[in-house]
């Protein structure tokens, strides 16, 4: 099974520094989910068909990865984290 290659953007590292750090056992799970991505992007995430330009979906409680997958470079890129009620 390939690995895909991780893209982390400024976006996501901005939202997700707003929250890291503030509850341990979130950021260890933010971080065993994006290891699964990375493994197996699509099984770990849904696609959001076109509500969010096509791209795919992970959640972690109450917080959603949102990602783009291109298959041709086996590259998963973490656009956003977002609490749920932002989506």
């Amino acid at each position: 099974m390939a690995v895909y290659r991780l893209i982390r953007k400024k976006a996501f590292e901005h939202d997700l520094s707003r929250v890291a750090g503030k509850d341990a056992i979130l950021d260890m799970r933010v971080e065993r989910r994006i290891q699964k991505l990375t493994e197996h992007p699509k099984h770990h995430g849904y696609h959001a068909g076109g509500l969010i330009r096509c791209n795919w979906v992970a959640g972690v409680g109450d917080w959603a990865i949102i990602y783009e997958i291109e298959e041709a470079k086996q590259t998963v890129t973490l656009l956003r984290f977002l609490n749920l009620d932002q989506l």
